[in-house]
């Protein structure tokens, strides 16, 4: 065997020897080989034979992520930067993202990572002479991971007795920010994680109360509960009133919460009805005689019947005393 400036290994006149070109040969993209036979003990004469060796350049990869760590769903570009020398060309691509889901064979794809965690991305190019390369970045894209909202409510059911209710915060340990808004047009944020929050009294609800929270990272989450302030029955009647003008304690009435319907009359000493009221709003202003004579300092007996939220009929009997 002989051509060429490289090296054969074993020696050349090996039957199956191993050629390394050299540098120059390389560089110039091809060298040519001859082998020669000559048995001359024999009957077989001399024969000899050329071959050419071309040599590819491989190209060389490289690539690069537009975005390369956020919160999940996270889309990212990539951009090929591979190179090949002179004469040749990248004639495909094959992109493999580690999220287990089919790749692309376009020159710069887009992919969405669903879930969190780190993403080796692999470039395999082949070039317009058939030579193959291929590169692995590892853990390339960073996929944050996401919060979770969660949260409870004591008491739940609160009542309109008192319709105040903590928040009890339950997210993961790593949420940061929280958003409340409680449903009654009230939000507090951003660092407050157990809020005690107190709604109206004037009637029963229901409301939707919503969390959001995120992470130091910028992922976010929401939760939504109800909390419910149930009905309440309460009922109270002063014993004594001043029925003189002044504008203080100038009438006699009950009051309370979760009353439905309800009756009250006033009777003098001798069993005289000289007041009747049919709602909670009626006040007796210390009137007898059809409300045409004030009524004489002295305790009077009252009577109130009525039916509650929760249909239950209430029967009370008392006294109240008229101071001037």
């Amino acid at each position: 065997r002989s051509g060429g400036t490289g090296s054969f290994q074993p020696d050349s006149p090996a039957t199956n020897p191993v050629y390394t070109p050299s540098a120059a040969e390389y560089a110039a993209g091809s060298v040519t080989l001859t082998l020669t036979t000559d048995d001359p003990s024999g009957p077989c004469t001399f024969s000899s034979s050329n071959v050419t060796l071309s040599f590819y350049e491989k190209p060389v990869v490289d690539f690069t992520a537009g975005l390369a760590a956020g919160c999940p769903v996270h889309c990212t570009d990539f951009t090929d930067a591979s190179t090949i020398g002179t004469g040749a060309s990248i004639v495909s691509w094959d992109w493999d993202f580690g999220d287990g889901n089919e790749g692309s064979t376009a020159t710069n794809p887009s992919n969405c990572f669903l879930t969190s965690g780190y993403y080796d991305i692999e470039l395999t190019v082949t070039s317009s002479d058939g030579c193959v390369s291929s590169l692995t970045k590892t853990q390339l894209v960073e996929v944050y991971t996401i919060p979770v909202a969660e949260f409870s409510a004591s008491p739940d059911p609160a009542t309109l007795i008192e319709p105040l209710i903590t928040f009890n915060n339950e997210s993961s340990a790593d949420v940061s920010y929280w958003h409340w808004n409680f449903g009654d047009g009230d939000t507090m944020a951003p660092v407050t994680s157990d809020p005690v929050h107190e709604y109206a009294d004037d009637s029963a609800n229901t409301y939707t109360v919503t969390l959001i929270v995120s992470n130091i990272n910028g992922c976010y989450d929401t939760v939504e509960h109800e909390v419910i302030i149930g009905p309440a029955f309460t009922f109270y009647i002063p014993n004594a009133f001043s029925p003189n003008g002044d504008g203080k304690n100038d009438y006699f009435f009950g009051s309370g919460i979760g009353i439905e319907v309800y009756d009250m009359w006033i009777f003098d000493r001798w069993g005289n009805m000289i007041f009747h009221g049919n709602e909670l709003d009626d006040k007796w202003n210390g009137k007898a005689n059809q409300g045409n004579d004030a009524a004489q300092i002295d305790v009077y007996i009252w009577k109130v019947e009525l039916t509650d939220v929760f249909k239950k009929v209430h029967n009370y009997i008392g006294t109240v005393t008229i101071a001037r």
